[in-house]
C-alpha cells in the first residue's frame, strides 16, 4: 500500500485517496502481468507454427508440448496445440507429405514415463477444462478409450469418474459406444471388480450415474460385481435417494432382487440399513410386478426380509410384507447363530405387538398348527410371550392355540430351561401373566397336579434364587405358595421343601 507524509485535516479523506492509489498500482501491475503473459502466449504460439513436427521435444523443453501444457495445466497453450494439430491434419495430401510425424500415433500416443496419454494425463490431474478440449477434439477419438500401459483398469471414463470430473465424463459417455459404458474391470488398487456404473455410485456421483442409467442398456444396469452386487445394492446401501429411484424405474423386474454372494436382495440391505421409505418403493415395485414370491428370499442366515424388518423394529415395512406375502412364508425359521426364529418368535422378543396381532391372525387362518413351533431354544411363542410378560400376546396367541387338539401340551412343555409356559408365568415379576394363566380353569383342573409342571416350577424358583433381587421377591414367592392352584394340589411334603428351598438366602 502507497504511504503518504501529507498531512490531511480529514483523516478519512487521506484513507479514501490511499485505497484509490493502492488499487490504481495494482490495476496497472495486473495489466503488466497480462501483457506479459499475452506476449508469452504469442512467442510460443509462433515457436509452434515454426516447428513441422510437434510430437517430438522441442527447443529448450524436455518432453513434447502438448504434455508439457496439460502438465502445467496451461488450457491457453493447450488450446494453441490442438488449432496446430487441427491445422496439421486438414492439409492437402501434399502438404502432408511435408509433415511427417516421427510419431506416427500422436497425438494418441502414450508418454514413455507415466504410461498416460495427454488426456489421461490431463484427467488423472483434475485439469476438466484441458480435458474437455482434447475430448471434444475430432483428432483424440483414439485417446478416448485408450487406458494407462501400466495399470488397464485406468481409462479415461474410470479415471474422470473417480476424480468427479462431472463435465468431462458426460462428454465421455456422449461420445463413446454403449458397449464401453458397460466393461466389467478389475480395479488394480481394490481388486473390485466393477462397471463405470458401479464406480460411480460407489463415490457418489450423483450426475454421472444419472447420465449412465439413461445411456446404458438394461442389461448392463443388471452388471454384478465381484461381491455380486448391482448398482442397485450399492446405490442403496450409500441412500442414494434418487440414483435408487431412477434404477427402480429403469431395471426389469427380475434384477431388482439379485441375490449378492451374502444372498442379500436389495430389500435385505434397504431393510438391515433402516431406509424405509427405499424399502416401501421397492415392495410396492415388487408387488405391482406380481414378483411377491422375491419378497420373502432368505440371506444367508435364512432371514427374509420379514425377519429383518421386526428385528429393525421396521413396523409399517413389516406390515406392508405381511399383506403381500403367504402364510407359509410367514412361519419360515431363520438359522441365526444365537437362535433359530420365525417372525412371531421375533415380534414377541421385540415388544412388537401390532405385528404379532397381524402374524397371528394371518397365520392362524392359514396353518394355526404354526403358532406353536419352537425356536433353537425349545420355546413356542406362548413360552416366549410368558417369558416377556406379554400379556396380549400370549393371550392373543392362546386364544387360537387353544383351538388344536390338546393345546394344554403346549402350556406344559418344557423349554431349554426346563421351564413350562405355566412355570414362567409364575414368577413374580409375571404377576399379570399369573393372572391370565389362572384364568385357564379348565387347563389348571386338567394339569394342576401334573408333576411336570411342579418340577419345572421349583427349577425356576431355585434359578430365581442366584438374583440381586431375592431377598426383595422371597416374601412374594412365599405367599404364592398359599394361594397358587398347582401348590395346593401338591402334597405336603413337597410343598415343606418348596418353603424350605425359599426360606434360604442362595443356592449352594
Amino acid at each position: 500500500m502507497i504511504r503518504f507524509n501529507l498531512f490531511y485535516p480529514n483523516r478519512l479523506l487521506q484513507l479514501a485517496i490511499s485505497i484509490v492509489l493502492s488499487s490504481y498500482a495494482e490495476n496497472c501491475g495486473s495489466k503488466a502481468v497480462k501483457t506479459a503473459k499475452a506476449a508469452d502466449l504469442e512467442r510460443y504460439k509462433n515457436a509452434i507454427n515454426r516447428d513441422g513436427d510437434i510430437s517430438q521435444i522441442m527447443y529448450g523443453m524436455k518432453e513434447p508440448p502438448l504434455y508439457a501444457a496439460v502438465r502445467e495445466g496451461n488450457a491457453e497453450k493447450v488450446g494453441i496445440l490442438l488449432k496446430k494439430i487441427k491445422a496439421d491434419f486438414t492439409k492437402s495430401e501434399e502438404e502432408k507429405k511435408d509433415l511427417n510425424y516421427q510419431d506416427t500415433n500422436f497425438p494418441n500416443s502414450v508418454d514413455k514415463a507415466s504410461g498416460d496419454t495427454a488426456l489421461l494425463k490431463a484427467i488423472r490431474n483434475k485439469q476438466e477444462k484441458i480435458a474437455e478440449l482434447l475430448i471434444n477434439c475430432v483428432h483424440f477419438k483414439k485417446s478416448l478409450t485408450i487406458a494407462n500401459e501400466n495399470n488397464k483398469t485406468d481409462t479415461p471414463l474410470r479415471l474422470a469418474i473417480a476424480n468427479k470430473l462431472d463435465n468431462a465424463a458426460i462428454l465421455l459417455i456422449g461420445k463413446l459406444a454403449e458397449s464401453n459404458l458397460g466393461v466389467l474391470t478389475q480395479a488394480k488398487s481394490t481388486q473390485d471388480r466393477e462397471t463405470p456404473l458401479h464406480l460411480a455410485v460407489k463415490v457418489k456421483a450423483h450426475t454421472i450415474a444419472d447420465c449412465l442409467i439413461d445411456k446404458l442398456k438394461e442389461g448392463d444396469l443388471n452388471a454384478i460385481d465381484n461381491k455380486g452386487q448391482t448398482a442397485l445394492h450399492i446405490a442403496i446401501q450409500h441412500k442414494l435417494t434418487e440414483i435408487v429411484k431412477k434404477l427402480i424405474q429403469r431395471q426389469a423386474t427380475e434384477s431388482l432382487y439379485i441375490a449378492d454372494a451374502e444372498q442379500n436382495t436389495p430389500l435385505h440391505i434397504a431393510i438391515q440399513r433402516k431406509f424405509e421409505t427405499m424399502a416401501t418403493t421397492l415392495i410396492e415395485k415388487l408387488v405391482k410386478a406380481q414378483a411377491t414370491e422375491s419378497l420373502y428370499i432368505a440371506d444367508a442366515e435364512q432371514n427374509t426380509p420379514l425377519h429383518i424388518a421386526i428385528q429393525r423394529k421396521l413396523t409399517n415395512v413389516a406390515r406392508l410384507l405381511i399383506d403381500h406375502i403367504n402364510a407359509a412364508s410367514l412361519v419360515l425359521v431363520n438359522n441365526d447363530k444365537n437362535n433359530k426364529m420365525m417372525p412371531l418368535h421375533i415380534a414377541i422378543e421385540k415388544g412388537e405387538y401390532e405385528v404379532v396381532k397381524l402374524l397371528v391372525k394371518k397365520v392362524a387362518d392359514n396353518c394355526r398348527e404354526k403358532l406353536t413351533t419352537c425356536d433353537g431354544k425349545d420355546r413356542n411363542p406362548l413360552h416366549m410371550a410368558a417369558g416377556y410378560n406379554d400379556i396380549a400376546s400370549f393371550e392373543s396367541i392362546w386364544n387360537e392355540v387353544s383351538k388344536l387338539g390338546n393345546p394344554t401340551h403346549y402350556l406344559i412343555k418344557k423349554d431349554h430351561r426346563d421351564a413350562t409356559v405355566f412355570a414362567r408365568a409364575y414368577l413374580p415379576k409375571n404377576r399379570r401373566l399369573n393372572a391370565s394363566i389362572l384364568s385357564i380353569d379348565s387347563t389348571l383342573n386338567t394339569h394342576g397336579k401334573d408333576d411336570t409342571m411342579f418340577d419345572s416350577i421349583l427349577i425356576l424358583v431355585k434359578r430365581e434364587l442366584k438374583s440381586e433381587d431375592w431377598n426383595k421377591i422371597r416374601e412374594e414367592i412365599k405367599q404364592e405358595i398359599d394361594h397358587f392352584v398347582p401348590f395346593k394340589n401338591k402334597s405336603n411334603d413337597r410343598n415343606t421343601r418348596l418353603k424350605e428351598l425359599v426360606d434360604r438366602p442362595t443356592i449352594k
